[in-house]
């Protein structure tokens, strides 16, 4: 199987690392960007992971790589045994879940707690040295978009032209946010699949948006993707939002739309290279609207 991935210069610097002779023991849950697969190698057992050259365009590398090391030496993420020299290759600890997290967070009596300490340790972190402001975001997006637009079918065109039409409510958000910014060391991606539980604490993986940003956005992305009871979503809301009730409604209103909009961006970005599915785009534009109905006029 990894032959037909792997050019023969991958495979040597592999070699040249010590991973000769693997053995792919399952293609592990695939995202639309990267690919995954549990390996065997040197007597135990790793992640493999071969990037998507097209994110290239929506991360550097390797401020991804600076950010999955600063987490790991404090043990919140798995160790990086290997990273190519070009970046497409990536090499970590497997770590085994007795429980998965993305398949029994909704059954953990302790979600919130886990939760809350994964972002309280996540904050005490030093700001990565790449920084994105929610506006650098919108903009980035905004371009990257432009510039694949030539690639996309009619019914995309119609899904990217709905996501730059929300630029007026998107720059309303963005300056309501900027009013009480601040900068934290951010994940950005905190879904279901990208946390792993093992012996009571939850460790983070694929750090490629991860960079110095508005912890707010963390906080809506991790909300929006758990589904979590409306009694656990005010919980944390309570214990990661400042200001008065109103306030905090209004900011993860703000955050929660933002995220919506960047993630329909980015779907919109993996289609035009066939990584993702317009129907999945389209619920996300559904989220999208939603959730751009509570934002005040």
């Amino acid at each position: 199987m990894l032959a037909k991935l792997l050019t023969t210069d991958q495979t040597d610097s592999l070699a040249n690392a010590g991973f000769k002779n693997i053995e792919v023991v399952e293609k592990l849950c695939a995202g639309t960007s990267n690919q995954n697969f549990r390996v065997r190698a040197r007597g135990e057992e790793w992640v493999l992971r071969i990037n998507n050259p097209l994110t290239e365009a929506l991360c550097p590398r390797a401020n991804e790589v600076a950010c999955w090391r600063q987490a790991a030496d404090a043990g919140l993420a798995p160790p990086l045994a290997f990273v190519s020299e070009d970046y497409q290759l990536y090499v970590s600890h497997f770590v085994a879940q007795a429980h998965p997290w993305d398949t029994s967070f909704h059954v953990q009596g302790t979600a919130v707690t886990l939760l809350d300490r994964l972002l309280k340790a996540l904050a005490q972190l030093p700001l990565p040295k790449h920084q994105v402001t929610t506006a650098d975001q919108w903009a980035h997006y905004q371009v990257v978009i432009r510039n694949r637009y030539a690639k996309l079918d009619a019914s995309l065109r119609d899904v990217a032209d709905d996501i730059l039409a929300e630029d007026s409510w998107m720059q309303a958000s963005i300056a309501r946010l900027a009013r009480t910014q601040t900068q934290r060391y951010c994940h950005r991606d905190l879904n279901p699949t990208n946390l792993l539980l093992r012996d009571g604490k939850l460790l983070c993986i694929d750090f490629e948006y991860a960079c110095a940003s508005d912890p707010r956005f963390d906080l809506a992305a991790l909300l929006a993707c758990h589904k979590l009871t409306s009694t656990q979503t005010r919980q944390l809301q309570r214990l990661h939002l400042t200001g008065s009730p109103q306030q905090q409604a209004l900011d993860f209103a703000d955050a929660t739309y933002c995220y919506w909009v960047f993630t329909a961006a980015w779907g919109v970005v993996m289609c035009s290279d066939g990584k993702a599915a317009v129907s999945w785009l389209r619920e996300a534009l559904g989220h999208l609207h939603h959730h751009k109905a509570r934002l005040p006029l």
